[in-house]
Parts: structure tokens; C-alpha cells; sequence
């Protein structure tokens, strides 16, 4: 099995810490891999979410559950912020914020990831692996979502590369049912091969234009994973 060390986070925000210790010692604790990376838990699910999860399952899917089974595909971020603690906290609410007009019409759970990397590289999982997030038009019934912070590509360290692939090959070892890879901004192109599962029941309600990570961390991050780990996952 594949071991990552993850660097230890210099001086964190303390409320960020502290409420993630509160959240396990609440037994909220996120399921975390029994062996692998080192993942700290920043839990965010919760009886609510997983309602409102169902329902939009249920809506763009045809899934009546929050669960995710056999996941087949990981996609990856960027966040869109410099902050490691926004990077976080903007998950835990459960509703959407009003300020997500955009895809608002898709249903009121919050985006949600599975995992969120900060800038040091450091991992904390939010959502179980067999539950369902919120991250990718046409493609959260069956996609694991991977965050890292930052507010463009460029901003993307190496630290966080190293990590999300160490993560990412602990995940396709773990998983069979992994077999896809895309950054954000490839979910929807045309001739790429995860296209097969997407799948959108709602008329109305189309995928948006993505630029995270951009080509630039994806192509490190799909070196690194062949070069040092030997996975291959198709695009």
C-alpha cells in the first residue's frame, strides 16, 4: 500500500483545528482510509446534507440516495481562494450560499468535496469516500472530488501536487472501480473518455466553464502519479 507523509501544518487557524476536533470527538470523525495518506479529518456530514444530497441525486440522476457507490472517476480543483481556512470552511455549510446563483437552480446541498489540500500540502478529508458530493455537473454520482487551494493554476504548489498524487494513487489502489482522472476544466471536452458517465436528467441545468487546475497541474500531477507511484488512469 502507498504511504504519504504529509507536512505538519506550521501554525493552522485555531478555530479551523478546533472545530475539527469538536466534530470528532463528536463521533463525526470522516471515514478515513485504514491505511495510506496521512489524512486529518474536517468532517461535514451530516443528517441535513445528506438529505438535501438525495434529493439532488435523485434530480439530476435518477439516484434515489446520498450514497456513492463504486466510484469510476476523481476530478480535481483548485479552490478559487489563497486560504487554506476559507478553502475549508467554505464546505461546511449545508445549504448553498445565496452567492452560487449560478448553479442555485441545481439544488440547495452545498458544494462538497471529498478531500481538500492545502497549500503545504497537507490533506483533510470532509466526505466519506461512499458518500456523494457536490463538485462536477453531470459526474457526482460516480466522481471522488479532490480541492486544492489556491486562486489559479500558477498558485497550485508543488507540495500540493506531490500530495494529491500520493492521494490519488491511494485511492485507485483501494478502489477498483477507479479508472478516470480529469482536472475541472476537462470535465466536459469533447473526445475525453470519462464522458461516458456523465449523466444530467435536468433539462435546464448545464455544465459551467471551468478553468481549475488548468494544464499546468494537471500535466505534474499525471507525471508524477506514472513516474512515482506507476498509475495510469485514463482521461
Amino acid at each position: 500500500m502507498r504511504t504519504l507523509s504529509v507536512v505538519t501544518v506550521p501554525r493552522p487557524a485555531r478555530a479551523v483545528i478546533a472545530l475539527a476536533w469538536i466534530l470528532a470527538a463528536a463521533g463525526l470523525a470522516a471515514e478515513r482510509p485504514a491505511t495510506g495518506p496521512d489524512v486529518r479529518a474536517f468532517p461535514i456530514q451530516t443528517e441535513t446534507r445528506k438529505e438535501l444530497t438525495r434529493e439532488y441525486a435523485k434530480a439530476h440522476y435518477g439516484i434515489d440516495d446520498w450514497r456513492l457507490a463504486d466510484p469510476a472517476l476523481i476530478v480535481v480543483h483548485y479552490t478559487g481562494t489563497d486560504s487554506d481556512d476559507h478553502s475549508l470552511s467554505v464546505f461546511t455549510p449545508e445549504r448553498l450560499a445565496a452567492s452560487r446563483g449560478e448553479i442555485a437552480a441545481g439544488g440547495d446541498v452545498n458544494v462538497g468535496v471529498h478531500y481538500v489540500i492545502w497549500r503545504d500540502g497537507t490533506v483533510w478529508s470532509l466526505l466519506p469516500e461512499d458518500a456523494m458530493g457536490r463538485h462536477a455537473i453531470g459526474y457526482n454520482h460516480v466522481a471522488l472530488g479532490i480541492e486544492m487551494t489556491g486562486s489559479s493554476g500558477e498558485r497550485v504548489t508543488d507540495a500540493q501536487i506531490a500530495s494529491c498524487a500520493a492521494l490519488i494513487a491511494d485511492i485507485a489502489g483501494r478502489r477498483a472501480s477507479i479508472r478516470y482522472l480529469c482536472g475541472h476544466h476537462e470535465y466536459v471536452q469533447e473526445g475525453r473518455a470519462h464522458r461516458r458517465l456523465y449523466r444530467e436528467l435536468a433539462p435546464d441545468y448545464a455544465p459551467t466553464v471551468k478553468h481549475d487546475p488548468g494544464e499546468r497541474v494537471m500535466a505534474a500531477l499525471r507525471k508524477l502519479l506514472k513516474e512515482t507511484h506507476g498509475v495510469t488512469l485514463v482521461d
